[in-house]
């Protein structure tokens, strides 16, 4: 009798050591269906509001580092282009690890460096320490020291970030994947877009604009397909870009958006801007001239 009901008091010790279970997918198509009801929903991030997919991407990138969907959405954030995690969740995350034998933080006064030591145990039984440190010193020659925002108001709490995330990965780079602290991607340049988009010229984008400011007049403000390449032919200010509105005139012919009269149009205002945007060659001298 004493044996079942420790054996019941221990059933129900483990389940509620157990994290809770809710709103978990087994799927994709469950993932995107809480997705779709969270990016409904005030209570989510504003970053993830009416955003489904990022929701979902989050989700699954939370699950890989042991997070339930929720934690993901208040924890993950992308700041300039790199997925991050909140300082408090990244130390959660070392912290809750069943194989962590120790973990220090400390701040050393003489030398103004911070410190971060954590042990581990391997697969192997051995215990291996890693350590990691972030200077004033660090912190000028990575440029921070002084630079406006926490550096200023809170210079020490940034260096032990520093310390943390240095020591975090290099400890646990199986698990933390090399997912990175907000306090540190917030000091990174915000990545560069590799094949930018030609951006409609300034007539185009006026146009645009109104039809945008004007709601009710949206449909009759938006100009035809025929106007449009007309408006980008006359912005193009380099040869690439009058080719590419070139191909789209060409694209637009095939589809039957624009007809055989608009098309001779489109031509006479392709050679015109053409002409103008050609190097001119000086018969006499040979020089060329913009």
């Amino acid at each position: 009798m004493n044996s079942q009901i420790s054996n019941v008091t221990q059933m129900r010790k483990s389940e509620l050591e157990q994290p809770a279970r809710f709103l978990v997918p087994s799927n994709f198509q469950e993932a995107m269906q809480i997705a779709e009801m969270l990016a409904q929903s005030e209570m989510v991030p504003k970053n993830y509001q009416r955003k489904p997919f990022d929701i979902a991407i989050a989700m699954a990138m939370g699950a890989e580092l042991g997070f339930q969907p929720l934690q993901s959405l208040q924890n993950i954030a992308v700041i300039n282009g790199r997925p991050s995690v909140w300082g408090d969740a990244f130390r959660a995350l070392i912290i809750g690890s069943p194989d962590l034998m120790d973990f220090k933080e400390w701040y050393d006064e003489k030398t103004e460096t911070a410190h971060c030591m954590i042990q581990r145990r391997l697969v192997s039984g051995a215990v291996v320490e890693f350590t990691n440190s972030f200077s004033i010193q660090d912190a000028k020659t990575a440029g921070l020291w002084g630079k406006q925002g926490p550096w200023t108001q809170y210079p020490r709490r940034q260096q032990q970030w520093r310390a943390l995330g240095f020591a975090g990965r290099d400890a646990y780079a199986d698990r933390l994947r090399g997912i990175w602290i907000d306090a540190e991607a917030q000091d990174m340049p915000p990545e560069k877009e590799i094949n930018p988009k030609h951006q409609p010229g300034e007539k185009l984008q006026q146009v645009l604009d109104k039809a945008e400011a004007n709601p009710a007049e949206q449909q009759k403000a938006l100009p035809t397909p025929f106007e449009t390449l007309s408006l980008s032919l006359n912005d193009c200010t380099t040869l690439e870009e009058l080719n590419e509105v070139a191909a789209s005139i060409g694209e637009a012919v095939k589809v039957g958006k624009v007809n055989d009269s608009e098309r001779k149009h489109l031509g006479s205002i392709y050679n015109n801007r053409k002409a103008k945007l050609e190097p001119q060659v000086d018969t006499e001298t040979g020089e060329v001239t913009a």
